[in-house]
């Protein structure tokens, strides 16, 4: 077993670049079998069930959900592409024909380069409990909410979503340009969790932005609260906002998204908390669409 790791951009045997990864011998030390005597021959050797080495691959595939290959090949494009040797990345595609064919295009297209005939197992078929979308939860327990908020923002609504998280088993913060506390719009001080400058949206299960004129004429001019939206959006993740906090919406996200699914809005926190948990417990809203036009 290898137990040190060599110098350059070789670390494997065998390979196409050269370098030092070699295997060693009996002579230099390397591992050999003891060929004790037996009824016959003692041989070390793998089952020809070794020999396929993509039919769990396939299964594995299969059993996934349209959004969690789409997933797999965005992971794949995205590695892939750094790699700098045309002739592994086509290596690559070559060995991924053998998993499934319209991933390896997929794939093989973003890279420039076409995918070779493979022999996909057409009887792998698929298995249970692979796919994470079979474990959606169903409830909003455990999630972690961002409650996006100013000066100026509305106290009634802020306490209004976070009574309604708590009860539903969430917790959430207040996410605002400073630390210390912020001034409602009924003149009431909100102690404030996460400074906006530290945190991402990418922390948080959820989004929710509550009413206030003033808060919202801040966050429209704040381009950390406007990417913290708009992330959000693009990573199918539930939103909500209440009063003027709407036109944030409709403004950050360059379409009316009310109706989009896993969007909630309302006059204030307590009309919009019963769907907004609703969107949460779904974990995701994989049936929005396309979010690629969202500019993050």
């Amino acid at each position: 077993m290898r137990y040190a790791n060599r110098p350059g951009r070789v670390n494997y045997e065998p390979n196409s670049l050269g370098g030092n990864a070699k295997e060693a011998t009996a002579a230099q030390g390397g591992f050999v079998s003891f060929p004790e005597p037996m009824n016959g021959a003692k041989l070390r050797e793998r089952s020809k069930t070794f020999g396929d080495h993509f039919t769990q691959a396939t299964m594995f595939y299969n059993s996934m959900s349209d959004v969690e290959k789409q997933h797999i090949i965005q992971a794949l494009q995205f590695e892939l592409a750094k790699v700098t040797v045309k002739a592994v990345q086509q290596r690559m595609v070559n060995l991924l024909a053998n998993v499934d064919t319209d991933m390896a295009t997929s794939v093989a297209k973003d890279l420039g380069l076409t995918a070779a005939k493979g022999q996909v197992n057409a009887n792998a078929g698929k298995a249970k409990k692979l796919s994470q979308l079979e474990f959606v939860p169903g409830t909003a327990k455990g999630r972690k909410i961002a409650i996006l908020a100013a000066d100026g923002s509305s106290g009634a609504d802020i306490t209004a979503m976070q009574g309604a998280l708590k009860n539903a088993g969430a917790t959430s913060e207040v996410i605002a340009p400073h630390l210390g506390t912020i001034q409602t719009a009924e003149g009431q001080p909100v102690t404030v969790n996460q400074r906006l400058a530290d945190v991402a949206s990418v922390l948080y299960d959820a989004v929710y932005v509550p009413s206030g004129a003033q808060a919202i004429n801040t966050m429209k001019t704040s381009g950390d609260f406007i990417r913290f939206v708009q992330e959000a959006y693009k990573h199918y993740k539930a939103v909500a906002a209440s009063g003027e906090g709407a036109t944030l919406l409709n403004g950050v996200l360059g379409q009316q998204p009310a109706s989009a699914p896993g969007v909630a809005t309302g006059q204030n926190g307590a009309a919009v908390a019963q769907n907004f948990i609703a969107a949460i417990s779904k974990h995701r809203a994989w049936d929005r669409p396309d979010t690629s036009a969202i500019p993050v």
